[in-house]
């Protein structure tokens, strides 16, 4: 066994089980809206201030236009609260709402939004399962958010600063194998570099060594 395996097994020994994300049952109140009436219910949101963008408005009527072609009769409606806290909320809808957009695709319904005036995530689909199932996606998400630490904030934007970290990135690349093991056992047991050198003697002295 080399010093680079037992390192390996250290770390993965130390790394903490991951919990599985719990979501408790809710019962939703869905609504189901005839094609006929959605356009007018609609106009009714954006009049709330719903779509408060002339590209919430583009996107809304881009749902509208597939309602008016789409063979259905009916919609199903649903709703949840959103996150009361907004920085919870951006990452629960991802970067130019990816999240949002893949559980539209995933769970096959025609449209989900954010209503900041009521502090609601709204849904529209072709049945009751497809909207039960794009909200529990989402409720799971949002437990996930507030059970997972926040991104860590982006590094200072000043050009030298950022030509600093490339050339440590660059550093890191160069490492040898032995000078990333010796910073490895440093994390790993909180030593200066002599005890991180002194402990790597040790590991290897107790090492099984194979030959062929």
């Amino acid at each position: 066994m080399s010093v680079e395996t037992q390192t390996f097994i250290i770390q993965k020994e130390q790394q903490p089980c991951k919990q599985p994300i719990m979501v408790p049952p809710m019962r939703y109140p869905l609504e189901c809206v005839p094609s006929s009436d959605m356009r007018g219910n609609f106009q009714r949101l954006t009049a709330m201030g719903c779509f408060p963008t002339d590209e919430a408005k583009s996107e809304a009527n881009a749902f509208l236009e597939r309602v008016n072609h789409s063979p259905l009769k009916t919609w199903t409606f649903g709703f949840i609260p959103a996150p009361p806290h907004s920085e919870i909320t951006r990452r629960v809808i991802g970067k130019n709402g990816y999240y949002f957009k893949m559980t539209t695709t995933l769970s096959e319904v025609g449209f989900i939004w954010h209503n900041r005036d009521t502090n609601k995530f709204l849904f529209w689909g072709p049945s009751p399962y497809n909207v039960v199932k794009a909200m529990n996606t989402i409720r799971w998400r949002i437990h996930k958010v507030y059970a997972t630490h926040p991104p860590p904030p982006p590094r200072l934007d000043s050009h030298y600063e950022i030509e600093d970290i490339s050339d440590d990135e660059q550093e890191e690349d160069n490492l040898t194998n032995n000078e990333k093991v010796i910073r490895d056992i440093m994390k790993i047991y909180s030593l200066d570099r002599k005890g991180a050198e002194e402990k790597i003697d040790e590991m290897a002295k107790s090492a099984v060594v194979n030959h062929s």
